[in-house]
């Protein structure tokens, strides 16, 4: 009789990666139902958002383009690099973007809408002013 190697930690025995590739790709596409349907409320800082946006040659699972924020839930998977690279592109191009985890925002939304609140704040803090403007007036 082969003795078996007990299963790595975090990782499916081989009889049910399928199994798992499924639950994670559900997961996945539940936690992109339930942020889309805040996002498309403009429950956040009244922006409106997009979804499934095309960026060059990139397709976007949110998009805010007032704030050039992108939206991309990482449903670690093993294509892990694809998103890397669309990640680096899109920041090289001028887009903000945030990264959440999809098992996180499926579990427990209000950290999710925590974050994003605190970024438009940021972007607001971070504006340029127009050149001449010295601040509300004081009279």
């Amino acid at each position: 009789m082969e003795r078996q190697k007990p299963p790595v930690s975090g990782r499916p025995q081989a009889g049910t990666i399928t199994a798992y590739a499924l639950q994670q790709k559900k997961n996945a596409a539940e936690a992109r139902r339930k942020l889309w349907s805040l996002l498309r409320r403009k429950v956040i800082n009244g922006e409106p958002f997009t979804r499934n946006a095309p960026i060059g040659s990139y397709l976007v699972d949110f998009y805010c383009p007032a704030a050039k924020l992108v939206i991309e839930l990482d449903d670690r998977q093993p294509d892990g690099g694809a998103l890397d690279a669309k990640v680096t592109w899109l920041t090289a191009a001028g887009y903000t973007v945030l990264r959440l985890g999809a098992e996180d925002v499926r579990r427990d939304l209000f950290p999710t809408v925590h974050r994003l609140s605190r970024q438009f704040r940021m972007r607001e803090r971070t504006k340029p002013t127009p050149e001449g403007y010295s601040g509300p007036s004081m009279s």
